[in-house]
This record gives structure tokens, C-alpha cells and sequence, in this order.
């Protein structure tokens, strides 16, 4: 497996953020998404997955653990199938921390 860091992966091939949205993430239970994504081709879609205190983007559309999916300007290869990106969640975080334990009922 061959680890991109999440900058490496975006100036090497370049995620569309989807039209009127501010969000990188296709979803393929939505009808027009899906189409879109059939249109696009797998060499250009990474599925977003869940993995253990962290997300990962791996190439192609994965339906296991898949979060969504991203669609890139520049495809990656065949011989490219084994890149991952991985970024890590800081679950000990001061941020996380505070909204976790300040008592005040609200959620």
C-alpha cells in the first residue's frame, strides 16, 4: 500500500467539490449523483471510508465501510490501485475535549 498525505493527494489529482455545495462527498442512494458517478468512471472516484480513529480515501467505488465518494480531475492509474490516503482523527484534541465534557446538557 502506497500512503499519500491528504495535500499530496489534492495537488496530485485535484477533488471536485460538487456544483452549488460546499462538499466533496457524492452520495450514490441519490439518483442524479449516481448517474453522474456511472458517467464519471471508476478511475476517478475514491471511496471516503471509515477506518479506526481515522478517514481514508482509497481509489475506485467501494460500497464496504463507504462513507461516500469523491470524484477527482486527474484519474489515477491501474497501477496506482494500492494508494491510500489516511487522515488521522485527533480524538484527544483540547477542541474535542471541551465539547465533550462541558456538562451543560446540550447536543
Amino acid at each position: 500500500m502506497t500512503m499519500l498525505t491528504e495535500q499530496e493527494w489534492e495537488e496530485r489529482f485535484i477533488p471536485i467539490i460538487k456544483q452549488n455545495d460546499d462538499w466533496l462527498l457524492f452520495d450514490d442512494s441519490d439518483p442524479d449523483e449516481c448517474v453522474f458517478l456511472d458517467a464519471v468512471g471508476d478511475n476517478r472516484i475514491w471511496t471516503q471510508v471509515e477506518a479506526d480513529d481515522a478517514i481514508q480515501y482509497v481509489p475506485g467505488r467501494w460500497t464496504i465501510n463507504a462513507v461516500g465518494y469523491i470524484v477527482t480531475m486527474k484519474s489515477w492509474a491501474e497501477n496506482e490501485a494500492d494508494l491510500t490516503v489516511v487522515i488521522e482523527l485527533d480524538m484527544g484534541c483540547e477542541a474535542f475535549a471541551n465539547s465533550a465534557s462541558d456538562g451543560d446538557g446540550d447536543e
